[in-house]
C-alpha cells in the first residue's frame, strides 16, 4: 500500500526487484500500469491522496530462498514517485 498526495502523473508503472544475495532480479509484473490494476485513479493530482495496493502470486517454481523485495513506482519519465524495499522469505 502507498499513498501518494505530491505528485502530477498520468501514467504511473510498477518495477519490483528481488535483490538475492546482493543482485537486483526484476519480476515480471503483468501488467506493469499501476493505473489500470492497482486502484490508482490516473491522471494523478497534485495534494490529492491516491492508493495503491497489489498482490505478487508465488511461483512453485521459485526456490525458498531469503530475498530483498524493492518496490517502484515511476511516472512516465522513468522518476521514481514511490519506493518500498522489505526482506521476504520464498516458502512453500
Amino acid at each position: 500500500l502507498f499513498l501518494l498526495k505530491d505528485y502530477n502523473a498520468s501514467s504511473v508503472k510498477v518495477k519490483v526487484f528481488g535483490e538475492i544475495v546482493g543482485v537486483p532480479v526484476p519480476f515480471n509484473i503483468t501488467p506493469d500500469e499501476a493505473c489500470e490494476e492497482y486502484g490508482l485513479d490516473c491522471p494523478l493530482a497534485l495534494n490529492e491522496t491516491s492508493k495503491f495496493d497489489m498482490t505478487m502470486p508465488i511461483l512453485p517454481a521459485y526456490p525458498p530462498i531469503k530475498v530483498k523485495i524493492n518496490v517502484k513506482l515511476v511516472d512516465d519519465t522513468d522518476t521514481t514517485m514511490a519506493c518500498l524495499d522489505f526482506p521476504a522469505k520464498i516458502t512453500f
